[in-house]
């Protein structure tokens, strides 16, 4: 008797084994990896992965997961019933890229055996063309200031092309183009032309070219042409959606690298605690604190007194709320 109910017994477990074993969901994705070939990086590359579960028990995706930003996901349905699939919808984005390009989307189940299951998109970036750098920053500038930069412009050898044209929208620029090799490398020189108005400036350099892909190109400038004595920053924003004081901090300088001297600064509320602390040859500090930011200050100014005789007055205004 006792050894029929241990047979009955390792029966019934075994039983219990198999059942357990086959009420799994299993996934599955019969092509893995998608191989786009070699492609310009001004393309996306879709593609459609299909899941299947093979199991016997409802699959759930818990998260989907990319290498980077540059692939895009949208998945049809987050439950696979047994014998089911649902689809994955993937877009890698190859601007900016060039080179080997593999990238992977995971996708995390309850799939006892393969918790995670990776889709790969497999290929070749290739730039044909590059533009270098993509945008300049000046910094400040004296109004006297007659610097150059340079935007370098390479073609692939696989898409030649011409620059036709350049310019800039702006009497402060003198543009010119050079060729080092027809068809292949081209380098645009931007050159200030002084004297330059005091102030921010954000600009354009257009160029255009004879690339069907690529018939105009912008890159953006900016910079801030500053006098003899300047601040950075050259506002003071502060948020509006706090009642809460808060302090700023600011950096007074000379463009001429000369010493000089903050005979005193005016806040524009008595309330406003000014420190001022000099730097030595870096100029001075200046730090603000116990400013509420009122919409009553916007447009308000901190005046500050030096002895230079060309800037013997400087005014940074407070602007208040989000920058436009």
């Amino acid at each position: 008797m006792l050894c029929r109910c241990i047979v009955f017994g390792v029966f019934f477990c075994l039983m219990a084994a198999l059942v357990t074993a086959r009420d799994l969901p299993r996934l599955i994705c019969d092509e893995p990896e998608y191989c786009f070939g070699t492609l310009s990086n001004t393309n996306d590359v879709p593609h459609t992965f299909v899941l299947a579960n093979e199991g016997d028990a409802p699959l759930a995706i818990y998260r989907v997961q990319t290498d980077c930003g540059c692939t895009h996901v949208r998945l049809e349905d987050k439950i696979i019933h047994p014998g089911e699939q649902i689809t994955v919808q993937v877009r890698l984005i190859l601007k900016g890229r060039a080179g080997g390009q593999h990238k992977r989307v995971t996708i995390e189940s309850n799939d006892p055996d393969h918790p995670r299951l990776a889709l790969s998109l497999i290929g070749e970036a290739v730039a044909e063309m590059e533009v270098k750098p993509d945008r300049i920053y000046w910094g400040n500038l004296r109004s006297d200031a007659a610097e150059v930069k340079t935007v370098d412009i390479g073609f692939d050898d696989s898409a030649p092309g011409y620059i036709t044209g350049a310019g800039v929208i702006s009497p402060a620029f003198a543009v010119a183009v050079e060729t080092n090799k027809p068809g292949r490398a081209y380098r645009i020189r931007i050159r200030l032309v002084p004297p330059l108005a005091l102030g921010r400036f954000a600009t354009n350099v257009w160029i255009t070219t004879d690339a069907p892909r690529y018939p105009q190109l912008t890159v953006p400038m900016q910079g801030r042409v500053v006098g003899d004595i300047y601040t950075v920053p050259d506002e003071l924003r502060l948020a509006s959606a706090t009642n809460q004081p808060v302090s700023r901090l600011l950096m007074v300088q000379s463009s001429l690298k000369r010493p000089f001297r903050i005979l005193k600064a005016e806040p524009p509320l008595t309330n406003m605690e000014v420190r001022v602390r000099s730097m030595l040859t870096r100029g001075y500090r200046i730090e603000l604190r116990n400013i509420l930011p009122d919409p009553a200050l916007d447009g308000k100014s901190l005046v500050i007194t030096t002895d230079c005789a060309t800037m013997p007055e400087l005014t940074v205004p407070f602007r208040i709320g989000q920058p436009p």
